[in-house]
């Protein structure tokens, strides 16, 4: 059959769960922006009360910092993460997306610590928030998978 599609097809279980959980938990945020300050991940706060914020490291990933954030976020997740669940499986692909965001989160803590909270992350040193973490964590894992896959930048160019 051969041809040109857009995007990968049907939404794959795990992340029309993400999908929707992530955008009411955004709704969430502007409903009630208290919200951000206790679920985003926050390096001071987290290294001067550890272990009270360990739950920061996974729940910064489905706050974000605006709707251009989340859509950009969500837009990659679907056209990235689709292929990949349905070729690992639900289960796997969601273990791999928890850990990508939580690397993304570790990464943050060790720039931190390394800068010494500088001015690429704030004084305070965060919040941070967002799924880039885990949708960078796809990016890599659907490059190494599919290493020919034609892909367009702005639908123009390869």
């Amino acid at each position: 059959m051969g041809g040109q599609s857009f995007g990968p097809g049907y939404i794959s279980p795990v992340i029309k769960i993400l999908l929707l959980v992530t955008t009411g938990i955004f709704f969430l945020q502007l409903l009630i922006p208290r919200l951000t300050g206790y679920l985003a991940f926050t390096p001071f706060i987290f290294l001067q009360s550890f272990p009270l914020y360990v739950y920061q490291v996974v729940s910064y990933m489905f706050l974000h910092g605006g709707f251009f954030h989340l859509l950009f976020n969500m837009l990659a997740l679907w056209m990235f993460g689709t292929e990949i669940e349905y070729t690992w499986g639900s289960r796997s692909f969601l273990r791999f997306y928890i850990i990508g965001g939580i690397c993304g989160a570790l990464l943050t803590l060790i720039v931190y610590q390394v800068t010494g909270g500088s001015a690429l992350l704030g004084a305070s040193g965060g919040p941070v928030v967002g799924a880039s973490g885990a949708i960078y964590a796809l990016l890599v894992a659907y490059w190494l998978m599919f290493p020919d896959r034609m892909l367009y930048l702005y639908f123009f160019f390869p």
